[in-house]
């Protein structure tokens, strides 16, 4: 999932008959990957098209990358089109996924609270967004199945996600974050293999994402802390840099000669959001598509849906 949102607000806004027509195909597509799994199952990560349209679910598990912008745009949908009942299927579908998470994925046990790979004590950078979605989830309008318990269960995980995100920053000896982390059989951090950095930004979008929606003081501290340090160690002439290994001491003599576009069109908007007040782009009236571009809630999508996503899909 990183085109329906796009696709349905261009439609909205043109009126044109091959953007509307485009709309119609991946919102499709998005009920057949639906379709293809059940409410009680995670899906795979990989999605494999078939000469006959039909979808197949392949590869691994988890709410790192490939996999996490579908579970992303089930919630952000819903909000797209002004919570409307006649897309509440997306709704559902996304709180029936997060409850599967937190079954199969959660580890809140044996070290901090994160998001593993099924099978795999380790969780990805990528990962992070999830506390952002859980405390939407809570905070917007639209929940379609939530108990107060379950609620509150939500808010405790995407703290505790958002926790240990900023302390991927916090516990790094460069103060920047790698790829992934991992964690032994005393739940201490270490880096997971990938130890690059190229300025993700999906652990300030967490942090931006809980800022928002409760107030807590902390969040900027940790924001401010890992603003701080990108600009100590990454800042250079013309720009920003990434690291080759960002679990070292002497991290800043290996630079990674890259700037991600997703660092000027994410990282640094959810930075200047977190201290921005809540009416700079406010919640209620845009939602942030994949890459942090405000796309406007407009319930005239939600109320003239072109696929039937008005109930459980399954």
């Amino acid at each position: 999932g990183s085109l329906q949102m796009e696709w349905r607000a261009l439609a909205a806004a043109t009126e044109d008959p091959e953007l509307k027509e485009g709309r119609k195909i991946v919102e499709e597509a998005m009920k057949k990957i639906m379709d293809a799994a059940p409410k009680d199952v995670l899906p795979k990560n990989d999605i494999q098209l078939n000469p006959d349209n039909t979808i197949h679910l392949v590869g691994s598990v988890g709410m790192a990358g490939l996999g996490d912008s579908w579970y992303e745009y089930l919630l952000k949908m819903h909000l797209q089109g002004g919570s409307n009942e006649k897309e509440a299927g997306y709704r559902q579908a996304f709180e029936e996924k997060m409850r599967m998470m937190m079954k199969e994925l959660v580890r809140e046990s044996g070290g901090p609270v994160r998001v593993t790979d099924k099978g795999r004590d380790k969780m990805d950078h990528l990962a992070c967004f999830v506390a952002g979605s859980l405390a939407s989830s809570v905070h917007l309008p639209g929940a379609v199945s939530l108990t107060e318990e379950e609620k509150t269960n939500f808010m405790r995980v995407a703290g505790g996600i958002a926790e240990t995100c900023y302390n991927m920053y916090h516990m790094s000896p460069s103060g920047l974050a790698p790829e992934g982390v991992q964690f032994d059989n005393r739940g201490k951090m270490t880096c997971g293999g990938a130890c690059y950095n190229i300025q993700r930004p999906e652990a300030v979008e967490a942090l931006f994402y809980l800022w928002r929606t409760t107030h807590e003081q902390k969040y900027r501290d940790y924001a401010w802390e890992i603003f701080q340090n990108f600009e100590k160690v990454l800042r250079v002439e013309n720009g920003y840099v990434g690291l080759q290994n960002a679990w070292s001491p002497t991290a800043k003599n290996t630079p990674k000669d890259v700037m991600s576009s997703f660092f000027l069109a994410e990282t640094i908007k959810y930075f200047y959001l977190i201290f921005s007040d809540d009416d700079v782009i406010p919640l209620d009236k845009w939602v942030f598509n994949t890459e942090a571009h405000p796309l406007k809630v407009d319930p005239s999508l939600g109320e003239t849906p072109v696929v039937d996503f008005s109930h459980n899909y399954n």
